[in-house]
């Protein structure tokens, strides 16, 4: 367990090492003005990256309470990703897509996802929900023309689920 230095101040004096390279950059950050010292970036490092962890917490109910929950949030609010819906009635994802393709089937038979497990298989959609046990930094990479794009690599157990499909697609 790590030692943290309680100081006068509100706050807790934390010791890190970084390599010299890593420094460096965030010595030419503070001479450019971009921070005030190295202790701004670091705070501001840190606040960065707790804002980007968001955990979510999921609530232990039965299949039948939370498909009524289900049904209840698209009744209120008309169309839902299932993210938005896991997220709000903090519901496991996996058992709110489920509800979702039950709902699917009972409303329109012969709905089904079709999912994808081997090399080279595509998902091409205008929302794509995506999870894994480690997510790459975005990168920036030019498409067509002027278009760019960002890319991330889902490493470790990954899954994807088109949540919006494409306008252009019937």
């Amino acid at each position: 367990m790590p030692e943290f230095k309680t100081t006068r101040s509100e706050g807790a004096v934390v010791g890190s090492k970084v390599s010299p390279v890593e420094l460096e950059q965030i010595k030419q950050l503070v001479a450019s003005g971009v921070y005030l010292n190295i202790s701004d970036f670091v705070r501001d490092a840190i606040r960065d990256k707790l804002a980007a962890i968001k955990t979510i917490k999921y609530r232990d109910i039965d299949y039948d309470t939370a498909k009524k929950e289900v049904m209840g949030y698209f009744q209120e609010r008309g169309e839902a990703y299932p993210s938005d819906i896991e997220e709000d009635l903090e519901l496991d994802y996996k058992l709110v897509c489920q509800i979702v393709e039950e709902l699917k089937r009972e409303a329109r038979p012969g709905a089904a996802m079709t999912e994808c497990y081997e090399e080279g298989d595509a998902l091409h959609g205008y929302r794509i929900r995506a999870e894994a046990r480690k997510i790459s930094d975005p990168r920036v990479i030019a498409k067509s023309g002027r278009h760019k794009a960002q890319r991330i690599i889902l490493t470790g157990n990954a899954e994807a689920i088109i949540e919006r499909k494409l306008g252009w697609i019937k």
